[in-house]
Formats: C-alpha cells, sequence, structure tokens
C-alpha cells in the first residue's frame, strides 16, 4: 500500500522598496569594499593564505558591484520623484489640478504671477499690477458671470416737427438676453418726456409715450426661441410717471420709466417700439449698453418736416473700453449719407460703452 503525502506549500509575498533596496546594496557594497582590504597573506593560516589572492578580487568585486546597483537604485528613486513632481506640475498647468481646494487668497497670487509672468516683461512684480489697468480685473469678472445681451440692435428715426418745435423719435429694439446662471433679470429704461405745464395726465401720457410693440420669446435652449408672448396690449401697466425736481428751466419735466421683470430663462427674445418726443433744440443723444454686449448695432436716421423745405445731418462718435485704434475692425462708425449714420461693435462691449449723436440743420 503506498501512502500518498499532501505537501502544502505556503507562499510568501516580500515586498521591498526602491529605497530600502539602495540602502542594502550601498551598506554591502561598503562592507564587501572595506573586507577586501584585509591582507590574508600576513595570516598564519596556511589555507588563508592560499585563498588570499582570489579573496581580495571577490570581495573587491562584489563590494564595487553592490555600490554601483546602490547608486543606480538611488537614481532610479530621484528619476521617480522627479518625474511625479513633474506631472504634479503639469497637471496644474494644464488645468487637472483640483483647485477647488485653493483658497481665493492663494489662488489670486497664482494668478498674478502668471500674469507678470505672460506680459513678457522681466521688470514686472506682481505689486505693479495694483497700479494699473488690472486693478479692474474684478469688475470685469463680476460682468462675465452675470447678464449679457449676444445681440442688441435698434434703429431709431427722428422726424423734425417745425410747427411744435420737436423731434418725433420713434426707437425699434431687438435683443437676445442670455442668462447663464439664472440671476434676477428685468427689461428696464428710463425716457425723459416734454410736457409745458407742471401736471401730465394718463391721457396725455399716451400721447407723449407710445408702445407700439412689445413682444418676448423665452428659451432654456440657446439654439431655439420658444414660449413667443405678445405684450403690446397693455403695456402701459408696465409704465410709472415721476416729476424732474429742480429743472424748471427745462422743457424736461418728467420721466417715464418702463419696467418688465423677466423670468430666469436662458434665453430671452425681446422686441420692442415706442414713441416720444424731444425738443429740437436738444440735438445732442447718447446711448449707453447696461449689460456685456456681444454685438451691438444701432441705426440713426434723421429726416425734415416734409412741410417745410429744410435739410438736417447727423454726426455722432462712439466708446468702448475694448477699441484699440487703428487697427481694430470690429468697431466702426459707418456713414454714407448725411442723415444716416450707423454704430457697429463687432466684438465685445462692456457696460458703459455706447456713442453720442448730433444733428444739425443746413
Amino acid at each position: 500500500m503506498q501512502n500518498n503525502k499532501n505537501t502544502n506549500w505556503k507562499r510568501v509575498k516580500a515586498v521591498i522598496s526602491i529605497a530600502s533596496l539602495s540602502r542594502i546594496l550601498l551598506i554591502a557594497g561598503i562592507f564587501l569594499f572595506f573586507i577586501s582590504l584585509i591582507d590574508l597573506k600576513a595570516s598564519e593560516i596556511n589555507w588563508l593564505k592560499g585563498i588570499a589572492e582570489p579573496y581580495k578580487d571577490i570581495t573587491k568585486n562584489l563590494g564595487l558591484t553592490c555600490i554601483s546597483a546602490g547608486l543606480v537604485s538611488i537614481l532610479v528613486e530621484v528619476s521617480t520623484i522627479t518625474e511625479v513632481v513633474r506631472t504634479a506640475v503639469m497637471q496644474i498647468v494644464q488645468g487637472d489640478f483640483p483647485f477647488e481646494n485653493f483658497s481665493m487668497e492663494r489662488l489670486n497670487e497664482l494668478h498674478k504671477q502668471l500674469v507678470v509672468k505672460r506680459s513678457g516683461i522681466d521688470k514686472m512684480q506682481v505689486e505693479d499690477l495694483n497700479y494699473s489697468a488690472y486693478a479692474l480685473e474684478d469688475e470685469l469678472l463680476e460682468a462675465s458671470r452675470g447678464i449679457y445681451y449676444e445681440y442688441n440692435k435698434a434703429v431709431y428715426i427722428i422726424t423734425h416737427d417745425n410747427e411744435t418745435g420737436v423731434f418725433k423719435k420713434r426707437a425699434e429694439f431687438e435683443y437676445r438676453i442670455i442668462n447663464r446662471y439664472s440671476q434676477p433679470n428685468k427689461i428696464k429704461f428710463t425716457i425723459s418726456v416734454i410736457h409745458p405745464s407742471d401736471s401730465l395726465g394718463e391721457a396725455e401720457l399716451k400721447e407723449k409715450f407710445k408702445i407700439e410693440k412689445f413682444t418676448i420669446a423665452r428659451s432654456n435652449k440657446l439654439n431655439k426661441a420658444e414660449n413667443f408672448i405678445d405684450l403690446t396690449q397693455g403695456s402701459e401697466k408696465y409704465i410709472s410717471v415721476r416729476s424732474i425736481e429742480g429743472k424748471t428751466h427745462s422743457m424736461y419735466k418728467y420721466e417715464v420709466e418702463f419696467e418688465y421683470e423677466l423670468d430666469n430663462s436662458l434665453r430671452s427674445d425681446v422686441a420692442i417700439t415706442y414713441e416720444y418726443a424731444i425738443p429740437d433744440d436738444d440735438m445732442v443723444q447718447a446711448y449707453k449698453v447696461n449689460y456685456p454686449c456681444k454685438v451691438l448695432d444701432h441705426t440713426i436716421i434723421v429726416k425734415p418736416d416734409t412741410k417745410m423745405r429744410e435739410t438736417w445731418e447727423i454726426e455722432g462718435d462712439a466708446y468702448t473700453a475694448f477699441y484699440f485704434p487703428p487697427t481694430d475692425k470690429d468697431y466702426q462708425v459707418i456713414q454714407k449719407v448725411p442723415d444716416t449714420i450707423q454704430i457697429s461693435f463687432r466684438d465685445w462691449s462692456i457696460p458703459g460703452a455706447g456713442y453720442m449723436t448730433f444733428f444739425k440743420k443746413k
């Protein structure tokens, strides 16, 4: 009968780091190198004398080999650490680093250092940014996370009425408001209206300021307009009137304020047309955007009184923070005929950008 014996094998897994291996090899190499210096020929034991030559060569070569291997291991470890550091730096530069772990103060410091580096001026210091236009960056950042115009288009038709001494002004606006972060959103503008007396009734107001069209198309998709509504009928409920104090010398004694609360839709396409009158001695008109605007395109036309033999011309100029003459072709004041002028910004303008026009009778 044959006995079968089961043999149990126990596997032991040893893990050693590069750093530990480097130390072991270096210590072993130094030890072997030093014992190779022992002179066995001076020994009184004959068999030790017999192995003196091979002993010296073997221990010396083994020692040097271990030292070399240890140094190579150290170099491998250093190169590994270098690669880890390089990868971490690249993650920061490429934006893969978790910046949310940094405080705003530290991010601001890092950002300013990058700005100085990008300036390309060796003498520039981080402190110099506080005494430059860069100090306005916080305001620009605030504007960038709010509402903006995808486009703002308008046509002003201004017709002189010699009998009443006014310009009848018709404004046709079309613009798209983008509200990416669901900010409070409203349509609001103020118009100064003329009136000879100190009282302005509702009936007179309708004569002084008329809304001919007011429509909105809302959507939560950038590429599609939905939920069209026509608010023309009853639009007077969005109007309030207040007197202008301290201007007894002026025909402008009242301000009409139009205000309509928009919802938080991503996109709102607005079209509004209104008419009002201004004195014909008020020949300077101005307009400014109240949100950042990607495209602004306004046309202003001045027309004579058809009952009179007269000619009116218009001149104008525009202003925006992001205008770099003379090569900036995205900013134009275009005038092909004397009575019409076009203001065109084909790139970003910020709140406060706008234009002024001047009427003159020839």
